[in-house]
Order: structure tokens, then sequence, then C-alpha cells
């Protein structure tokens, strides 16, 4: 991967989804990894450097951690709805007070 390459997470818990926006993002030249599990999601933001990740939203404890542990890391979480072709920046709070949003192209 190039060091200037951005990289993006995809968490496609439905499998529907996932391969399609990696497809038009890589398109645009940016590196898309797709797991389908928040758990395996995680062990890969662990060992990969990823600028944001893209999550269907769900109000599940797993879910709702895994996104925590993204926002310690300060890594954008971008929630969508399975089948929905729309996606819904998340607010990430940073440490002077302001928000920043991370925007789906």
């Amino acid at each position: 991967m190039k060091t200037n390459q951005k990289s993006v997470l995809i968490v496609d818990r439905s499998h529907e989804w996932g391969p399609e926006l990696r497809s038009r993002l890589a398109v645009i030249g940016i590196q898309v990894h797709v797991v389908h599990s928040e758990a395996a999601a995680l062990i890969f933001a662990n060992t990969k450097k990823i600028d944001v990740a893209i999550v269907e939203f769900a109000m599940d404890q797993g879910t709702q951690d895994f996104c925590a542990e993204l926002r310690h890391r300060h890594i954008p979480c971008i929630y969508t709805a399975a089948g929905d072709d729309t996606a819904v920046a998340h607010p990430i709070p940073m440490q002077n007070g302001s928000a920043r949003e991370a925007a789906l192209i």
C-alpha cells in the first residue's frame, strides 16, 4: 500500500453491500478491506492502518464497543444501513471540543 493512499475498513455484517462499495472506492484509488464482523474488524485495525471505517448501523453492544474503540483511536466511523445507498457521517469529538465529520463520496 502506498504511504499516502487512504485505507477504508468496511464492516458488512449482512454480506450485501461491502463488495460493491469496495469496487466503487477502489476505482478512485482507495485501499478497501471488507470484513463481516466487528471482531474481525478490530483484529484488522490492530494490525493495519485504517483512515475510516464504514459500519452497518446497529444498536447491539458489539457495534457500540467497536465504534467506541475507533473513537478512542481517533478513527472516524461512518454508519450505514444495509441495503441503503446512503451513509451517515458520525461526528468524532476532538480534543479541542470541535467535531470532525467523515464523508462518504
